[in-house]
């Protein structure tokens, strides 16, 4: 087998990568990156989150502060309901519209803020 001279050997045609190194080096694919990886940084995207979305204790209203005094009395979804002249349908959706509000994942931590702040 005879090696032909660089100029006479057939080119490569596939495209060059022209981007720098350091370039390249960051081309991480969605299936390469780890769950362990990923996991830190989505618990504080989730922290900040949580905290930008907690409001003040002048933008709940009434009615809000009203239904969560209620459930820190420790009466059931029904109680509330009957109390309120509401469904328990719309006691737990406007319970989990206030949670969202505040930042909480539980009615439980809601409670537990407004308590602290003496709205309860």
């Amino acid at each position: 087998m005879t090696v032909l001279p660089q100029e006479l050997r057939p080119h490569d045609t596939r495209p060059q990568d022209t981007r720098p190194q350091d370039a390249r080096s960051y081309d991480a694919r969605p299936q390469e990156l780890r769950p362990q990886d990923v996991r830190p940084y989505d618990a504080r995207a989730q922290e900040l989150r949580s905290q930008a979305r907690r409001v003040a204790p002048r933008e709940i209203s009434h009615d809000d502060l009203q239904l969560l005094r209620l459930l820190a009395t420790g009466l059931p979804v029904d109680g509330v309901a009957r109390r309120l002249d509401l469904s328990e349908r719309t006691v737990r959706r406007r319970t989990r519209l206030i949670c969202d509000r505040l930042g909480f994942s539980t009615a439980i931590e809601a409670i537990v803020w407004a308590a602290r702040r003496g709205l309860v």
